[in-house]
């Protein structure tokens, strides 16, 4: 979320995504509730980038 390089043995990993802290972890769980709502509503491809 931040860019932030992985430190090895450090931070979170969840999906398949690294995170350095549970703040940018909360960010990313924000975001992909906002890209949810968004193609359930007329998104295109369920990434949610369109309109």
């Amino acid at each position: 979320m931040c860019g932030m390089k992985e430190e090895k043995g450090k931070g979170i990993s969840e999906e398949g995504h690294w995170f350095c802290s549970e703040k940018c972890l909360k960010d990313f769980r924000s975001s992909e509730k906002k890209h949810a709502k968004k193609d359930s509503h007329g998104g295109h491809g369920g990434h949610g980038c369109c309109p």
